[in-house]
């Protein structure tokens, strides 16, 4: 598999379109854009011109100038992931009671998460579950299949897996890979560095778990190259799990079936937006550096990370 984010536009181009859309405010829709990204090999468009979200960009093309943005992601984030807003907060710095910006990136401008996005929708009026939606496929994704095995699928996991994954690949022809389930990420090390009364708190302002939507139970996540929810693959695919059944028993004559669900959630993998500043889309190469430098220095692996943009391109 080439990339968790992988899909090509309808002509075949890697042009990726990351449209940030559906605020409301006064008008029927307003909305922020992160749009004109050439992404690098790992990251491709997830938006088909027949989109409403891409018929929202060219509405925006229109009306807001364009500017440096890059798309930072990394395997395995969820909305409940702490580092996302550890990351946002490195690159930005603190802004002191002079209204002088002091530590973060001189290379970035300004950061905006995910819960950024959610809450200032909820503070135009938007649910919070509306507001996921409308992120969904921009800054919150729905990453890879998630499999639920049924009682009797448990009993032997690994056996299980190989068993309907080898049913799956001969039915469909696509050529699959085994992931564990989504987990949320947790920093031990940071936490045991807090006291017991702090430790509540910071967790639940750090990782947003009044906005993080429930990933259902599963045992494991398959993916494929051009990994795609709704895809006429997804549907054949999760078609397949389900009529596969294991070795007949006496109560299950027709053979056991281990697949209780095969489904896709929201919530899974996410990404952030960062405007480069002045210095940074003079530098690209040194503003790509200091990006990748802040996101390891938050705890993210280099080898899971993902980023995507024009100065990415050009570094």
């Amino acid at each position: 598999m080439n990339g968790f984010f992988q899909k090509r536009d309808p002509w075949g181009h890697g042009l990726a379109l990351w449209v940030l859309a559906g605020l409301a405010f006064l008008a029927p829709l307003t909305v922020w854009s992160l749009k004109g990204l050439r992404l690098d090999n790992d990251m491709q468009t997830w938006l088909p011109a027949h989109d409403r979200e891409a018929r929202v960009f060219q509405w925006f093309r229109g009306h807001f100038p364009d500017e440096q943005r890059v798309i930072v992601a990394w395997e395995g984030s969820t909305l409940k992931d702490p580092r996302i807003q550890r990351f946002a907060e490195k690159l930005r710095g603190e802004v002191g009671p002079d209204g002088v910006r002091r530590g973060g990136s001189p290379y970035v401008a300004d950061v905006f998460t995910p819960q950024d996005g959610i809450k200032q929708m909820a503070a135009c009026g938007v649910e919070a579950q509306d507001a996921l939606h409308r992120l969904e496929g921009v800054l919150i994704g729905t990453g890879w299949m998630k499999v639920r095995l049924t009682e009797a699928g448990r009993a032997d996991v690994d056996r299980s897996i190989r068993d309907v994954l080898a049913h799956a690949e001969a039915r469909t022809g696509v050529s699959l890979m085994v992931h564990p389930k989504v987990t949320d990420w947790i920093d031990e090390t940071y936490l045991e560095e807090l006291d017991s009364a702090d430790q509540e708190e910071s967790t639940a302002t750090m990782t947003g778990d009044e906005l993080a939507p429930m990933i259902p139970e599963h045992d494991f996540q398959l993916s494929w190259e051009g990994v795609q929810a709704g895809s006429d693959v997804a549907k054949n695919l999760s078609k397949a799990l389900l009529e596969f059944r294991g070795f007949a028993t006496a109560d299950s004559p027709s053979g056991r079936q281990l697949v209780d669900d095969a489904f896709f959630a929201v919530g899974t993998p996410t990404a952030v937006a960062v405007t480069l500043s002045e210095a940074g889309g003079a530098e690209p190469d040194d503003a790509v550096r200091s990006i990748r430098r802040a996101a390891v220095a938050c705890g993210i692996p280099e080898s899971s990370l993902h980023i995507g943009g024009r100065a990415v391109t050009t570094a």
